[in-house]
């Protein structure tokens, strides 16, 4: 990394959102749901290293904060400044300041302190993007050159302090540190890492007869100790939001960095970070639902519509007359689910009813509505005495108060610290009576942290140890609307969860309306020796819609502490695959969308079998084409690592 940052660039503000970018290494939860947007006029503050500030974008020795991911404001990037400006109304006034300072470790005077100290008291939004001049300066040729992790915990809490202080109503974004080390696999012999003036770039990893097996470890220990540093600094704060690790599980390749070091990114490596970071944000969502109609029958109407776009999960219609829905929640709920199609029947003939499409995401948020409206027309009358004489009225049949029911399991069966335990929770209605207003709440144990909450109807999960799943509307035992959350076990012990179902109308029999389970987690054992000295795979690739395929497998393999899944090209004219929301490595399920996903092995028997079922873009499985299931496997300390890869056509 360059010696001497760039001046400071930005342009001055009017109303400033305060984009604290901590681009460090940090593994955590994403905090769930989208939130309302910041107030206009915006201005967005960016602090961090040469990472944040564009150092080399343009394979050039120079800061180009124009194209960053955070600030930037020229087209080759489509970043934080620039997506804020797209979902603000329009003529919205939405600049950047960009504080960051190539080079500055966190230790330094111009690091992340000093730079937070100059965020301005008007602060909306931080973004925060340091870590990586820590581990990859040039004159950190040593591991005792590296800062302890206790120290960078330390700045890193003065950071946010200072912004705190000087912009209470701030938000702050963390992101976590990119995945250096990745690119020394990726991208591993470069001369370009050397300069006569800079030095090398990342000495521990890059250093011709400096670097070594020794060195690279000492280097992931520490960037992952730097990623849970940032991790807690900003649990403690309650306007800070962290990435998940969307940074970090990013997979640079050689086009995606700079050609000045083949270190920093390349435009398209920020266009990659503003990708990843901003779906960790408060403000993504997912896109519309697309050829959504209505057509008018017989006291009813059709709805269609066609397949979710990959960065939906499902779909809510509202329904109202005299006027379109205004949003996700203005209306009845008439559907919310996954398909394509619904029926609405014992319409009023002759009213025209108005509906609005509302696709949501994983996290509950929702995307622009799509709008459609239909009349529906009366059923014929047969002429006056042809059924052979009068008739009764026809009866009307009450309907029946709901009788909710709520069920609980959980796996695996056996678990220790660090490993990953999934709720499978299902809701159902015995009485058929098409209950409104269902909530699901969930009591998690004190010992876990959230990991991924999704249910398959409703606008999903909000909260992090008491969730709450709005449900919208349950209507058949046969049925069930299932919910599935997914924790990591941080202590040993005895691990308790409650799920308890309600709903606007007083259930008929509430006795069932509570479950509970429990699991006893084991103390975290010692890392395994034992990592892929063998595996067998049997793949098969499915079409799973138009837009979505099915890479599965099942694995055979020696018991290790983490297997990391990903698919990567077979040539070079392939590209990596995105594993899209829903992709599920044996307990271990997406969110955001990844590169790789990772499992924690939580059974110390010496074989353990795994599920694989990766759901990839149709449109880059291309037919033919090699790509390679590339398996990782590690122990927790990353003393033992190991690596498979099996060939398959897409």
């Amino acid at each position: 990394m360059p010696d001497n940052g760039p001046p400071r660039h930005g342009v001055r503000p009017l109303t400033t959102i305060v984009a604290a970018l901590v681009v460090m290494g940090v593994i955590g939860t994403v905090a769930s749901a989208s939130e309302p947007l910041p107030t206009a006029p915006v201005a967005v503050y960016a602090i961090g290293d040469s990472i944040t500030n564009a150092w080399g974008a343009l394979g050039d020795a120079t800061a180009h904060p124009e194209r960053s991911w955070a600030t930037g404001t020229d087209e080759s990037v489509l970043s934080w400044v620039r997506r804020l400006a797209e979902r603000m109304p329009p003529g919205t006034t939405v600049d950047g300041v960009n504080l960051a300072v190539a080079g500055s470790k966190t230790t330094d005077a111009n690091g992340v302190v000093g730079q937070a100290a100059s965020v301005g008291a008007d602060a909306d939004i931080v973004l925060v993007g340091v870590g990586s001049a820590d581990l990859c300066m040039s004159n950190v040729d040593d591991v005792a050159d590296l800062t302890p992790p206790a120290t960078f915990r330390q700045k890193i809490d003065d950071a946010l302090a200072a912004i705190t202080a000087t912009a209470p109503g701030a938000k702050i974004f963390v992101s976590s540190v990119p995945n250096w080390y990745q690119v020394w696999e990726t991208v591993p012999d470069k001369p370009q890492r050397f300069d006569a003036v800079r030095g090398w770039t990342c000495p521990l990893l890059f250093q011709t007869g400096l670097a070594d097996d020794s060195t690279r470890d000492a280097f992931r220990t520490q960037l992952l100790s730097y990623n849970a540093a940032l991790q807690d600094a900003c649990a403690a704060v309650t306007a800070c939001r962290f990435d998940g690790q969307a940074a970090y599980e990013l997979v640079l390749q050689e086009s995606e960095l700079s050609t000045t070091d083949y270190f920093h990114p390349s435009l398209a490596g920020q266009q990659k970070l503003a990708e990843a970071t901003w779906g960790a944000g408060w403000y993504a969502m997912p896109d519309a639902v697309t050829g959504f109609a209505a057509v008018g029958g017989v006291e009813s109407v059709a709805l269609t519509w066609d397949a979710l776009p990959a960065t939906a999960t499902g779909v809510v219609i509202r329904q109202k007359t005299g006027a379109a829905p205004t949003g996700p929640t203005d209306g009845a709920p008439v559907f919310s689910g996954t398909g394509t199609a619904t029926t609405l029947s014992a319409l009023t003939p002759g009213l025209t009813y108005f509906f609005g499409a509302f696709a949501f995401d994983v996290d509950g948020a929702f995307g622009p509505g799509a709008f459609a409206s239909a009349t529906p027309t009366a059923a014929t009358v047969a002429a006056a005495g042809a059924s052979g004489g009068g008739g009764a009225p026809a009866a009307t049949t009450e309907r029946p108060l709901p009788d909710l029911a709520v069920s609980m399991s959980v796996g695996p069966e056996r678990v220790g610290v660090g490993g990953l335990l999934t709720y499978r929770i299902a809701v159902t209605d015995k009485n058929r009576s098409a209950a409104p207003g269902v909530i699901l709440s969930v009591d998690l144990p004190d010992a876990v942290t959230l990991v991924s909450a999704q249910a398959d109807r409703g606008p999903g999960c909000t909260g992090e140890r008491r969730l709450t799943c709005r449900l919208d509307f349950v209507s058949d035992p046969a049925a069930a609307v299932n919910v599935q959350i997914v924790v990591r076990v941080e202590r040993a012990g005895e691990l308790v969860a409650v799920a308890a179902v309600d709903a606007e109308q007083a259930d008929g029999d509430p006795a069932d309306n509570r479950a509970s389970v429990v699991v006893v987690a084991a103390p975290a054992r010692a890392p395994s020796a034992r990592l892929l000295s063998g595996i067998a795979a049997r793949i098969g690739v499915a079409r799973e819609s138009e837009h979505v395929a099915t890479v599965s497998a099942r694995v055979a393999a020696d018991a290790a502490d983490i297997l990391e899944v990903s698919i990567v090209p077979g040539r070079n004219n392939a590209a990596r695959l995105t594993l899209l929301r829903r992709s599920r490595v044996g307990t271990a399920v997406t969110g955001y969308w990844r590169k790789t996903i990772s499992y924690h092995f939580v059974s110390p028997e010496a074989r353990a079998r795994v599920d694989l079922r990766l759901r990839v873009p149709v449109r880059l499985l291309r037919a033919g084409v090699p790509y390679v299931l590339r398996l990782v496997a590690r122990d927790l300390d990353s003393r033992n690592r190991a690596v498979i890869s099996i060939r398959f056509s897409g």
